[in-house]
């Protein structure tokens, strides 16, 4: 069984993959990543893919990524500290037939599409990732019921234990 670690890593490519509104496989197309690397992962990313993930995606925020902590996306004065922004554009410049592809939020509002088709397609993204969200909280909750479930048969177990001491 994976480690919640790399569940939580699969699970946060898999909401970068519904904000970009790609499948998991067109994101390992995106990011040259070898077919099932990310759907069937069981362990963790080596450092070259994570390189290849962030090259192609370079607001994701890494440490976001790594960790689960802060925000998904770097901020405009972080992307403008690092060299993030100027990598980016290039990519778009490079790909003009992927620009759209590489951060489909951001590229929507530059097109000059309205700001409802913004907000619509925003909205949405926003729902599929609560809604994986909640798929992941019914499982770590189900996961604690089986887990207490066997603490309080560990104890009946070792109260059984305690008794046939008692009675010989």
């Amino acid at each position: 069984m994976d480690s919640p670690k790399h569940m939580e890593l699969k699970n946060r490519i898999k909401a970068v993959c519904v904000i970009f509104k790609l499948s998991v496989r067109e994101f390992e197309r995106e990011c040259q990543l070898n077919r099932g690397n990310i759907s069937n992962m069981t362990g963790a990313l080596g450092s070259d893919k994570i390189s290849k993930i962030i090259a192609r995606y370079p607001s994701i925020n890494l440490y976001w990524l790594l960790t689960g902590e802060g925000e998904m996306f770097l901020s405009r004065s972080e992307k403008t500290g690092s060299d993030a922004l100027g990598k980016e554009e290039s990519a778009q410049r490079e790909e003009p037939a992927k620009a759209e592809t590489v951060d489909r939020p951001a590229n929507r509002t530059h097109e000059g599409a309205a700001p409802a088709e913004n907000d619509n397609s925003l909205l949405q993204a926003h729902r599929e990732l609560i809604g994986l969200l909640r798929t992941h909280i019914r499982l770590q909750n189900e996961q604690l019921r089986l887990q207490n479930d066997q603490l309080r048969l560990l104890d009946e177990m070792i109260e059984r234990i305690k008794n046939k001491g008692k009675v010989l």
